[in-house]
């Protein structure tokens, strides 16, 4: 568990400043180099297919593309 500030709001840029800002409290408590925050507001590029909001279902003939929004 660990504390960070959430900057209040619905703004992207808000959402983007409170991953930030966990990570980096992650990163000074627990000593990691890298945090891969999944969701669609991370930077990462692995973040947003990871996404419980973005999901990918494929079978041998269809892929289906599940997407949450909020």
């Amino acid at each position: 568990m660990v504390r960070f500030e959430r900057h209040v709001g619905f703004a992207t840029k808000q959402k983007k400043k409170s991953i930030n800002d966990m990570h980096q409290v992650i990163r000074k408590k627990y000593g990691f180099k890298h945090v891969l925050e999944l969701s669609s507001k991370s930077g990462n590029k692995l973040s947003f297919p990871l996404s419980p909001f973005s999901l990918k279902i494929t079978n041998y003939r269809l892929s289906i593309y599940l997407r949450v929004n909020y």
